[in-house]
């Protein structure tokens, strides 16, 4: 017995170039109207590729796979307590 399934709704190609790594990817519809409802709420200006750069940064931060340095103290954290 076969399945009929429906055909599925052609995706969008964002291409984005990060360094010297690019990547092609393909968006179904729904995924690229979250994308573009991120972008207007984040308020993001530039490309769908940049739109999807701070997606997944934001994403990779959140699930601790991104690390990013530690810069310090931010100004409303210091008080004289931590003067050298």
């Amino acid at each position: 017995m076969s399945q009929h399934q429906e055909p599925r709704p052609p995706s969008k190609v964002i291409t984005a170039a990060a360094g010297d790594a690019p990547l092609d990817v393909r968006l179904e519809p729904e995924l690229l109207e979250a994308l573009d409802r991120y972008a207007r709420e984040m308020g993001l200006e530039g490309s769908r590729a940049d739109s999807l750069r701070s997606a997944l940064r934001e994403w990779a931060l959140s699930r601790g796979y991104l690390i990013v340095p530690d810069e310090g103290k931010r100004p409303a954290d210091l008080d004289a307590s931590n003067d050298d």
